[in-house]
């Protein structure tokens, strides 16, 4: 469950949150940032009072840390123009099977593979990209 926190948390703070203000955007980072709050207190309220599941309440917590990230993704490629061709959606999905992964404490040969075959789909998917960050590192590397 902290794994998924971590990273969109990490690309939050330090890419968004960076974007949100160099552009001059905070009210557009305020925003997002109740709106997660509200949704995170909606959710948990749900999971404490209602459903009397800490299960729930985590869960919760986690959707308005990826909610955040994907939101603010969203608008930051919108005022910057950039088409996003569905990596949140992939990006969710990694975190998805890891929480249910995590949950259903499954063998670790069975992690191995089904994160390996995600990964790899997820470089097929965007092989363009993956490309181009190889070209990119290698030169780097070459200094």
């Amino acid at each position: 469950i902290l794994l998924p926190v971590c990273i969109f948390d990490f690309k939050m703070n330090m890419i968004f949150n960076t974007y949100f203000k160099v552009l001059r955007k905070e009210k557009t980072l305020l925003q997002i940032n109740v709106v997660s709050l509200a949704l995170s207190s909606f959710l948990s309220t749900i999971g404490t009072f209602v459903l009397e599941s800490y299960w729930f309440v985590i869960v919760s917590m986690v959707i308005s840390v990826v909610f955040r990230s994907v939101y603010s993704e969203f608008n930051i490629n919108r005022i910057m123009g950039i088409k996003s061709k569905g990596k949140p959606a992939f990006e969710v999905l990694l975190a998805i099977t890891y929480m249910l992964i995590s949950y259903f404490n499954v063998e670790y040969i069975q992690i191995f593979i089904v994160l390996t075959v995600l990964y790899f789909a997820g470089i097929i998917m965007y092989k363009k990209e993956f490309k181009s960050f190889c070209v990119q590192a290698k030169h780097i590397l070459s200094k």
